[in-house]
């Protein structure tokens, strides 16, 4: 592989007419230039096609443009795609999916550093609106070699991936099959020089409804019985066979089992797949628990599912169809009289009211602290976690002074919900609604509303869908009762999935952006001094549910924060710095929800550069700069136009 390399980019297309143009698009526009892209429609009943020949007649000769004569599957038009490519290497992208502009520059580079002829990379599942579903998918855990590519689920797809041709011509796609991929790319790894490996870039997998990995499951998902057969007949000869064979039956056929056929719902319908998928086993002379590598395997799911997965997967030895899917049905009906049991209004069929009834009594026991916190909770549509919010309040070791709850004229159930909790929990302890008649869209609007209505010394706006550990109140306290200046303290915060799973154990990577180690301690600094070393950079709390601030007159600063969308909090916690201290405890306490449902378009990326830019300007009048924070600013603009994929912003002034 060398620098510039000639690269063919093969894109199948069928029936994808809102999709295509997005995803030939980003690779028209790769930053890599010595591309070939071929684009070949498999005789689409829908408009791909016409939206293709306009999109040709715009970039002529930016790509090749097919139609096959007929529908012949997506492995026949690799196939085809392989046989007229001209570069030594080639790509596949699927006709729904897209990446980023330097997407292949960042392959090509890897390869040529590590000097190797076959790259795999991350994927990272969105929906049809571009929105991440969940965290990235690793496309190779630990060392990086041939053995822990293949051992891995997404082995066998050939959209994340550079291939030398000659592999792909010895090795084609297996046509007539879906998860025709396997037979063609795990042979090629196996049978590569040397393989690289890169996180550096993702490949963006769209998640659409009526794909055909997305689609019912039917017994034509067991053609991966006869792809996975193709696949170890073209390695057979490997002197390291052994090696490899037990990764492929695992991923490419029992995780069929594991992950598809137990969810299906319609037990009688499940019932016959089992005992399809154990008649394949058998005539495959599959055995479970010869498999080497199976207890890794299952070792890398969640602890509250291990068992499951491994019982269900240990039952394929006695080829009892029947017993399985009672165990599957045993424990789909648990599951489901379990939340009935418990209510409606939970997350993750753990919380209730009566447990905040519960809380609320422990609360009144506790002995009043010194320092009163307010508790103040912004609501909006957040139903779902409100009560998982509130019991990480009632839980707190220290006893909360009051609780406000706000809310923004939510268009789901939460005011009924609020109602309920608050007539539940108003004998109990100090608690109060606040309602607004018009929706404000804006959350500082509602901090502003909070803290002005707070009678507590210190108020902790506990955003509604996030939660926290019950100890959190009482470390930071402990920190104001050193020095009760402090105008702000606040605890490191992990991230979680819309689920509660915490997938980020700590904020402090993203937070100390020049890497000087300032968060791996406790702390309490001057707040002027913290502004000029740290925070005239970036914004250093990365979320208000995890801090508690002194309740103060912030008016002054209401109106100038509400003039940024994006940046307004930075904003804010810059003035309560100003005023005292900072205090910083270094545990995550504080439990942010990521609900990876908002796209950011390049306009709104550009207004919040903007807007960072802005607040740079603001700092420096107020607090002077100097050499070091100009290149430092401008250090990070310069990172943020190139991961935003935005035009040059003005830095001179920062």
């Amino acid at each position: 592989m060398t620098i510039n390399e000639k690269i063919s980019v093969i894109i199948p297309c069928y029936n994808v007419e809102n999709f295509v143009e997005k995803c030939v698009n980003s690779i028209i526009n790769q930053t890599y230039k010595n591309l070939e892209i071929i684009v070949i429609d498999d005789k689409s009943t829908d408009n791909t096609y016409e939206i293709l020949q306009n999109l040709y007649k715009k970039n002529e000769n930016k790509f090749i443009l097919l139609q096959n004569e007929k529908n012949g599957g997506l492995a026949y038009t690799r196939n085809r795609g392989v046989k007229i490519a001209t570069g030594k290497y080639i790509g596949f992208i699927d006709s729904d999916d897209y990446v980023d502009k330097n997407y292949y520059k960042k392959l090509v580079e890897k390869m040529v550093q590590d000097d190797a002829d076959f790259i795999v990379n991350d994927i990272q599942l969105v929906d049809e609106e571009g929105k991440n579903i969940v965290p990235v998918k690793k496309a190779c855990i630990g060392e990086v070699n041939k053995l822990n590519i293949v051992d891995n689920g997404l082995a066998a797809s050939a959209c994340n991936k550079i291939i030398r041709k000659d592999l792909l011509e010895k090795y084609p796609f297996y046509e007539g099959k879906i998860n025709e991929d396997i037979a063609s790319v795990l042979p090629a790894v196996v049978h590569s020089k040397k393989v690289t490996y890169t996180d550096k870039v993702v490949y963006n997998y769209v998640q659409r409804k009526g794909s055909i990995q997305n689609s019912e499951f039917t017994e034509k998902r067991y053609d991966a019985f006869e792809t996975v057969r193709l696949c170890l007949d073209r390695i057979k000869n490997e002197k390291e066979f052994k090696k490899y064979k037990d990764a492929i039956i695992l991923h490419q056929i029992l995780e069929i089992y594991i992950y598809i056929i137990i969810e299906i719902e319609d037990e009688e319908k499940r019932l016959h797949l089992i005992e399809k998928f154990i008649e394949k086993i058998d005539e495959y002379n599959f055995e479970i628990w010869k498999i080497s590598n199976f207890r890794k395997f299952i070792k890398r799911h969640r602890r509250n599912i291990r068992w499951y997965y491994f019982l269900v997967s240990k039952l394929l030895m006695f080829r009892n169809a029947k017993t399985v899917n009672n165990l599957i049905s045993f424990r789909k009906n648990f599951k489901t009289n379990l939340k009935k049991l418990i209510g409606k209004n939970k997350e993750n069929g753990k919380y209730t009211i009566q447990q905040l009834v519960k809380l609320a009594k422990k609360q009144n026991k506790l002995k009043d602290e010194k320092i009163k916190v307010s508790v103040v909770i912004p609501n909006y549509n957040y139903e779902k976690f409100l009560i998982r919010r509130i019991y990480s309040v009632l839980n707190q070791t220290s006893k909360i002074y009051e609780i406000i709850i706000l809310d923004d004229c939510s268009t789901d159930s939460s005011i009924q919900l609020i109602d309920s909790i608050c007539d539940e929990l108003k004998d109990l302890i100090k608690i109060k609604k606040i309602y607004n008649k018009e929706n404000s869209g804006s959350a500082f609007s509602q901090w502003a509303k909070g803290i002005e209505n707070a009678d507590g010394d210190y108020i902790w706006i506990a955003e509604a869908d996030d939660y926290c550990n019950k100890n959190m109140i009482k470390v930071l306290l402990k920190k104001v009762e050193i020095q009760r200046d402090i105008s702000i303290a606040y605890v490191d915060s992990a991230f979680t999935d819309v689920k509660g799973n915490i997938f980020l154990k700590t904020i402090k990577p993203e937070i100390d952006i020049m890497k000087t180690g300032h968060w791996n301690s406790d702390f309490i600094d001057d707040g002027i001094y913290e502004i000029k070393n740290y925070a005239f950079l970036n914004n250093i709390i990365a979320n208000v549910s995890s801090c508690i601030i002194k309740n103060d007159d912030y008016s002054n600063i209401y109106d100038e924060i509400k003039k940024y969308k994006q940046s307004g909090d930075w904003v804010f916690y810059l003035e309560v710095m100003s005023r005292g201290k900072i205090a910083y405890v270094n545990k995550a306490f504080n439990y942010y929800r990521v609900h990876q449902t908002q796209i950011t378009s390049n306009m709104k990326k550009e207004k919040h550069l903007k807007e960072i830019i802005d607040i740079y300007d603001m700092i420096s009048k107020k607090y002077g700069t100097n050499k070091f924070q100009k290149e430092q600013r401008k250090k990070r603009i310069k990172v943020l136009e190139k991961a935003w994929n935005i035009s040059k912003g003005e830095v001179k002034n920062v």
